[in-house]
C-alpha cells in the first residue's frame, strides 16, 4: 500500500514539474522602431523579433489575432505607457498589420530568430507630446490554454508637434472620422475610393506637407482601383482611360518621394496600368496608348 502511495506521490510531483516546465518561457522578444521620433499621426513601422531560447524546437502559427482551431497559435501585442498612465495600455494597432513572413506555420530551432515587420496607424489617442514608452509582447496558446506572455524591454518613442504645412494638413485630416485613410496602401488602413476627393484637396492645398507624399501614392492606388472596377463592370472605355491617366499623374508625382516604402508601392502599382489599358481594348491597344501606359520600374 505504501509503495502505491509513494508511486502516486512521485507521479503527481513529476506531472507538476513537467507542467511548470511547459509553462516556462521558451522564447525572448525584442522590439525596434524604424524612427524614434514621429508626429502624432505619423504611421509606425516596427519590428518584433522572436528568439527561441529553449533547447528544443518551438512550433506555432503566428497571428495578431488568435486563430481558434490551431493547435498552437501565437499573438503579438504592442503596449503603450504615456506620461499620465500608470499601467500599460494595449495599443491595438498591430492586428492584421504584419507585412513580412506572413501567417504561416513556423518551426523555430534553438537560438533561431524570426523577425516580423509591422506597418501600423498611429495610436494617436494614447500618445502624449514628448516621451512615450512602448513594449511588445508575444504569447503562445496551446490547445486554447493560456501560456506565458513574454514582454520585450521597454523602449522610448518621442512624439513631436507639427508646424507649417504639416500642421495645416494634420488639422485638415483630423476633421475626418478616420484620418489614417491618407496612408493607404502603405499602411493597410481604409480602402475607400470615396476618399479620393478629400485626398486631392489635401495634396493640392498642402503639396509640401509630409502627408501629401502619402496622399499622392494613395491617389495612384485608388484611381487604379477605379479603372479596374470600371473595366470589369462597365463598357465605358473612356472612363477607364481617364482613371488610368489620373493614376499615372499621381504615380509620377509620388515617385519623386525619397520614402522607400512609397516608392516600392507606387512602382508596383504603376506596372499595372498597361495591363488594365490592354483589357479595356480587348488586348488590341493602340500603339500610342501602349507608350502612354508602359512603365519601367525604378
Amino acid at each position: 500500500m505504501k509503495n502505491r502511495i509513494w508511486f502516486l506521490a512521485l507521479f503527481i510531483i513529476g506531472f507538476i514539474i513537467k507542467s511548470n516546465a511547459q509553462l516556462a518561457p521558451k522564447f525572448s522578444v525584442s522590439l525596434s522602431l524604424e524612427q524614434d521620433t514621429v508626429g502624432l499621426l505619423d504611421p509606425w513601422f516596427l519590428k518584433i523579433a522572436i528568439r527561441n531560447i529553449s533547447e528544443g524546437d518551438i512550433d506555432f502559427l503566428p497571428t495578431s489575432i488568435i486563430t481558434w482551431g490551431a493547435s498552437e497559435s501565437a499573438e503579438f501585442k504592442l503596449e503603450i505607457k504615456n506620461k499620465k498612465s500608470l499601467d500599460w495600455m494595449d495599443a491595438n494597432i498591430i492586428r492584421n498589420m504584419c507585412i513580412s513572413e506572413g501567417y504561416n506555420y513556423v518551426k523555430l530551432k534553438p537560438n533561431e530568430v524570426r523577425i516580423y515587420e509591422f506597418r501600423c496607424p498611429s495610436p494617436i489617442k494614447m500618445l502624449d507630446i514628448g516621451t512615450n514608452e512602448l513594449r511588445a509582447s508575444f504569447s503562445i496558446r496551446c490547445n486554447h490554454d493560456n501560456k506565458s506572455r513574454i514582454y520585450s524591454a521597454p523602449i522610448c518613442i518621442q512624439v513631436k508637434e507639427y508646424n507649417g504645412q504639416d500642421l495645416a494638413a494634420y488639422e485638415y485630416l483630423m476633421k475626418s472620422p478616420n484620418p489614417n485613410f491618407i496612408f493607404y496602401p502603405i499602411v493597410a488602413t481604409v480602402f475607400d475610393t470615396s476618399n479620393i476627393a478629400k485626398t486631392e484637396i489635401l495634396v493640392n492645398r498642402y503639396p509640401e506637407a509630409f502627408f501629401a507624399e502619402y496622399g499622392r501614392a494613395s491617389l495612384n492606388r485608388l484611381y487604379l482601383a477605379k479603372a479596374n472596377f470600371n473595366d470589369f463592370y462597365s463598357s465605358d472605355r473612356e472612363k477607364t482611360l481617364f482613371y488610368l491617366w489620373q493614376a499615372k499623374k499621381y504615380g509620377v508625382l509620388a515617385l519623386e518621394s525619397k520614402n522607400s516604402k512609397i516608392l516600392e508601392a507606387v512602382n508596383n502599382q504603376m506596372s499595372q496600368l498597361l495591363e488594365v489599358a490592354e483589357r479595356a481594348y480587348d488586348f488590341d491597344l493602340p500603339e500610342s496608348l501602349q507608350k502612354e501606359f508602359y512603365f519601367k520600374k525604378y
